[in-house]
């Protein structure tokens, strides 16, 4: 039997897993406080179904889950968690699983400890050992079990279930504490664990030099390896990657320029990869000769221009920031009526940021003309929208940080503006009520950066959100606020 030992914490480092399944999410009750609320919501969420006896010893990489989804290997050194953690725009259920196998000498009680931002069922030799009764946001939890293993090989299966949203740590440990120098782990597909061992020794032990990727030894058949990154334009980031065939090869020259590296083989059904960054190829980007100021105004609205629409993990892009900068350059190039239905979609499903896309639409609304059926069609998807957490409506949208508060304070202040007499049916305000309540919000939330400081504004992530928010507050709303004598 293919064994591996325990990490010196006495993590598992291996395993099978299966998922993460998400199903959309939604319950009738409300709060006025969306954190709170979240948190009930976790608090609901886990349904812990059974896990059958047949479900809970068949994991194997040429059957499918009781998710319906498909087994694939995880682990290796420096794997102490399973990690599925996914971005979630709207509120989803999610579910995933992972199983491992203990092989013991005798039958003994294990004292272990279950790390989790899940719910967790653990069941050991096909029976419920304990587990996490509810998911959490952070910090992670920690629940002490004992496995009861018998002699031989015991399969340990995690059962896992969490509230989808936003940034979602869809992760799970299993640490042993006692009887760590009995234990080998394997994985309870042995046909897998013993197809898996060389081909992961292969990939870990895979060395990056400033020119090569080095073997140590010829790689396996099916072995391939290719660039990656993390693609800003979602318009091309299905594209496949390029890969690169090195079976039998015991090193791949590289050139310079590219920065993140997939390494891939294949091993009892299932792949087996390990991703690198040549960390010394990222490189400041430069303009020679020196541009001037309109230059490289140019230059910049040029590669916003480029990007159809920017990525959002890979579910949809926002493409308002893109459009607004081909518009300034009169790029009519990219089928921008298309972007802006889609973007109005994403506003009327309320996905989290949808309010950067509120924003984007604002500005453009104050400078380009739309056609009557597009102007309809924004009016509607903005006197539907949800501009704070104790407005009607069930949505993931964060509401409470620095940039997103001013992102829907300002935002209802100018949709208010642009629809005066009309009813927005979630705020229950008429769109004159509406731009008074953002208003008293906007002056409100200047007041406190102006007495406190900025929370976030010298991140590199949120200076340019921030930034945007303001530039509308400073362009279109009245010259008083705008110049800072109110």
């Amino acid at each position: 039997m293919t064994t591996w030992h325990l990490d010196r914490e006495g993590f598992v480092q291996h395993y099978l897993v299966s998922g993460p399944l998400a199903v959309p999410f939604s319950r009738p009750e409300r709060d006025r406080n969306q954190l709170r609320y979240e948190a009930w919501l976790r608090s609901v969420i886990a349904e812990h179904a059974p896990v059958k006896d047949a479900e809970a010893f068949s994991a194997s990489a040429k059957e499918n889950s009781r998710l319906g989804l498909p087994w694939r290997f995880q682990g290796g050194r420096d794997t102490a968690f399973v990690n599925l953690s996914e971005f979630y725009a709207t509120m989803q259920r999610v579910v995933f699983d992972a199983a491992t196998a203990l092989a013991v000498p005798r039958d003994m009680d294990v004292s272990a400890v279950l790390w989790s931002y899940a719910a967790v069922d653990v069941y050991c030799g096909g029976k419920r050992v304990g587990g996490i009764a509810a998911p959490v946001y952070k910090p992670i939890a920690r629940q002490e079990i004992t496995l009861p293993l018998k002699a031989g090989k015991n399969v340990v299966y995690l059962a896992c279930e969490t509230l989808g949203v936003r940034d979602t740590r869809s992760v799970a440990g299993l640490q042993i504490l006692s009887g760590r120098e009995e234990i080998g782990v394997t994985l309870p597909d042995e046909a897998m664990a013993e197809a898996a061992a060389p081909a992961l020794e292969f990939v870990e032990s895979a060395r990056l030099l400033p020119d090569a990727l080095v073997f140590s030894r010829p790689a396996p058949k099916d072995t391939v390896w290719a660039w990656f990154h993390e693609e800003p334009d979602y318009a091309k980031q299905g594209l496949p990657l390029q890969w690169h065939q090195a079976a039998g090869e015991t090193r791949a020259a590289l050139p310079p320029g590219e920065t993140g590296l997939r390494l891939q083989t294949r091993a009892g059904g299932c792949v087996i990869s390990r991703d690198l960054e040549r960390t010394e190829q990222i490189r400041p980007r430069t303009l020679s000769p020196v541009p001037s100021y309109e230059e490289n105004l140019r230059a910049i609205y040029r590669r916003i221009a480029d990007v159809e629409s920017l990525n959002r993990g890979g579910e949809f892009g926002f493409p308002i920031a893109n459009m607004l900068a081909r518009k300034y350059l009169g790029d009519d190039s990219r089928d921008d009526e298309k972007n802006m239905r889609d973007m109005l979609e994403l506003i009327e499903r309320r996905v989290d940021c949808a309010d950067f896309l509120v924003c984007g639409l604002v500005r453009y609304l104050k400078n380009y003309p739309v056609d009557p059926r597009t102007a309809e069609r924004v009016k509607h998807a903005l006197t539907h929208f949800r501009y704070w957490m104790d407005q009607d409506g069930f949505d993931g949208m964060c509401f409470w940080s620095e940039n997103h508060s001013l992102m829907f304070y300002a935002g209802a202040m100018q949709a208010g503006e642009l629809y005066p007499d009309e009813y927005f049916p979630l705020a229950n305000r008429t769109g004159k009520e509406l731009r008074a309540w953002g208003r008293g919000k906007v002056l409100d939330w200047l007041d406190d950066v102006e007495a406190h400081g900025f929370e976030e504004f010298l991140s590199t992530v949120y200076t340019c959100v921030t930034f945007a928010a303001l530039i509308n507050v400073v362009n279109f709303v009245e010259g008083a606020i705008a110049s800072g004598e109110i």
